[in-house]
């Protein structure tokens, strides 16, 4: 209250000397400034700039893939980099009238999703924060190995979700183990602490001076993609293979990414395609790639 009131009227004092006042003190302050008419002026707004931010999931159209864990970041990135302001534009007409649209201007700052490397890097740093939190409140070196950042990334990036499930995987990835393996270092008198993750055995290893603490850990996108049948992924892998051998014969180009074991609650998998013109002779070329059984008896022919 002292803050919003010390905003309002401009007051000098701290908002510790505020919040020393009594209500008396306050009231009378309140109402000298009533009297003077200062907080009705009008405030000149000509150099003001004002900037409108909002999802315009309109203008991109990977938007909806929000349950998409398995599709390269990458790919994602490239296709929205191919978003420009007439697609903006069309987007705004969908939520607004073309008067509205037109006092938006011509100015507009279109963000890309993250790339690969700006997840690896946003998990990077925040390990590096923990890490340096540790070091400060408990005078501990912890140490966290790649591994983790592996495993952070497989279960925790969502490519069009942004940073937030990132942030929360590392919460029950790393943060979420890391008090027993304190308490064990400031029991023994340890200095060092060193995470690492046994993709095999699926254990987080934490090493405490010579001891060793093993903590059970299935990441939970891993879970989803081992739930698939072996036989199944099999299965799968051939039948992508088809499409892709079909992808390379008929457009000269390798598959963008190639997938047979997915996060999904059935087994599944996908052959990413290039963004290409659909001309005539491409649209058979496609019709083809998604039914290779016609591609391989055409030539076979």
């Amino acid at each position: 209250e002292a803050d919003t009131i010390k905003k309002i009227i401009g007051l000098e004092k701290s908002l510790e000397e505020m919040t020393q006042l009594t209500q008396k003190d306050m009231m009378k302050i309140l109402m000298m400034e009533k009297a003077k008419k200062k907080i009705y002026e009008p405030i000149d707004h000509s150099k003001t700039l004002v900037i409108i931010s909002g999802n315009l999931d309109e203008a991109f159209r990977v938007a909806d893939q929000t349950s998409e864990t398995d599709v390269d970041a990458d790919i994602f990135y490239n296709l929205t980099t191919k978003v420009n302001l007439v697609d903006v534009k069309n987007a705004l007409t969908k939520k607004f009238r073309p008067e509205q649209v037109a006092r938006f201007g011509n100015i507009h700052l279109i963000y890309t999703s993250l790339k690969r490397k700006d997840f690896e890097l946003l998990i990077q740093r925040e390990i590096e924060r923990i890490t340096t939190n540790v070091n400060n409140n408990y005078g501990i070196k912890l140490n966290i190995d790649k591994t983790i950042n592996e495993l952070v990334y497989s279960n925790g990036v969502f490519p069009v979700q942004g940073v937030r499930p990132v942030f929360s995987s590392i919460i029950d990835i790393i943060e979420a183990n890391i008090s027993r393996y304190l308490f064990a270092a400031i029991m023994h008198g340890k200095k060092t602490i060193t995470m690492k993750y046994n993709v095999a055995q699926q254990r987080i290893i934490a090493t405490v001076g010579a001891e060793k603490i093993e903590t059970p850990y299935v990441g939970r996108i891993d879970k989803i993609r081992q739930s698939n049948l072996i036989d199944a992924i099999a299965n799968i892998s051939v039948h992508e293979a088809g499409h892709a051998v079909a992808y390379i014969v008929l457009f000269e180009l390798a598959p963008l990414q190639l997938k047979s074991k997915i996060a999904s609650s059935y087994a599944g998998g996908f052959t990413f395609p290039h963004t290409i013109h659909e001309t005539k002779e491409n649209i058979l070329k496609k019709i083809k790639i998604r039914n290779p059984v016609i591609f391989f008896i055409t030539k076979w022919r």
